[in-house]
Order: C-alpha cells, then sequence, then structure tokens
C-alpha cells in the first residue's frame, strides 16, 4: 500500500511531510479522471491547494512513488478482464486517460501476474464486483503499490489500448 493520510488527520504540511516525504500526491478523496490531483513539492504549493478546496471537502494525501506510469487493471467478479499500463504526457505526473495519458495494453506474462494477483486480492476485500484498480511498481523494484480502486471505472482508454468491448 501507498503511505496514506486524510485531511482530517493531517492539516499541517510539516507534519504531512514527516509522514510521506516530500514531493507528496494531493487529490480529492472522491475525485474522477484525475481531476483535482496535485504533486506538492512545497509549503507554498501546500497552502494554495488547500486554499483552494471548499471547506467539507476531504482531502488524500499520498506518498509519490518514483514510476514509470501506473496500471488499470479491470477486474470482473474478481477476475481480470485486461491490463493497460497508462504513461503521463510530457511535464505531467497523472496517467489518467481522461488527462491525455498513453495506453497500452500489457501483454508481458510475469507483470500481468503481479498485477492481476494484488488486483484480484482488492476486490475480494473490498467487496467488489466490477472495479478498476489503479497499481504502480516502483521504478527500481517492480514492487506493486495500490493506488486506489474505482468502483464504476472508466472503461473508454482500455477498451482502445486492449481492442476489447468491456461494455
Amino acid at each position: 500500500l501507498i503511505q496514506t493520510c486524510e485531511s482530517r488527520s493531517l492539516k499541517n504540511y510539516n507534519s504531512i511531510v514527516k509522514v510521506l516525504g516530500k514531493p507528496f500526491i494531493v487529490k480529492p478523496a472522491f475525485g474522477h479522471q484525475g481531476v483535482g490531483i496535485s504533486l506538492i513539492s512545497s509549503s507554498e504549493e501546500f497552502s494554495h491547494k488547500v486554499d483552494q478546496q471548499s471547506s467539507n471537502e476531504a482531502l488524500l494525501f499520498q506518498e509519490f512513488i518514483p514510476n514509470q506510469g501506473d496500471y488499470r487493471v479491470f477486474v470482473l467478479n474478481h477476475k481480470t478482464q485486461a491490463i493497460m499500463k497508462r504513461v503521463p504526457k510530457k511535464n505531467d505526473f497523472r496517467a489518467n486517460f481522461s488527462q491525455g495519458a498513453s495506453v497500452s495494453c500489457v501483454k508481458d506474462n510475469t507483470i500481468s501476474k503481479i498485477l492481476s494477483n494484488a488486483a484480484e486480492i482488492i476486490t475480494r476485500a473490498l467487496s467488489l464486483e466490477i472495479a478498476g484498480v489503479d497499481l504502480i511498481l516502483e521504478s527500481t523494484s517492480n514492487q506493486p503499490f495500490f493506488i486506489e480502486s474505482n468502483s464504476i471505472p472508466q472503461w473508454q482508454g482500455l477498451s482502445k489500448a486492449c481492442d476489447i468491448n468491456i461494455a
């Protein structure tokens, strides 16, 4: 799991850095399509981001794991249907198809097995019959890290990358 905290427990930049290091990710707890996600490297960026949020909107802070893109694992009834790799567009760290990331179907058996096993365990633990599970592999160790699960996953990028009809 990626180290994560939420805004009700930590609101101070220095206390977040103490837990997560820097840079770190800040995102809405109930977001979609990469909207509102920022990479925070300074107290000034943090203050600006927090000031932009409504007072009742919960935020999540996540450790930033260096990576070469992320993976969306589409799971139906706890069985992996397809996996795509998402690579951020230039000068962005968000690997969301809806934000312009490039996508490709994962065909490597070793990576597929690692990601499928993790995603299927996650969907069982969260009791999700349909999910898009987002994972990253750390750049140097290839250790998988769970980013988030989406119970209403966008499938257009996956359909394009893997040439399958999800609907």
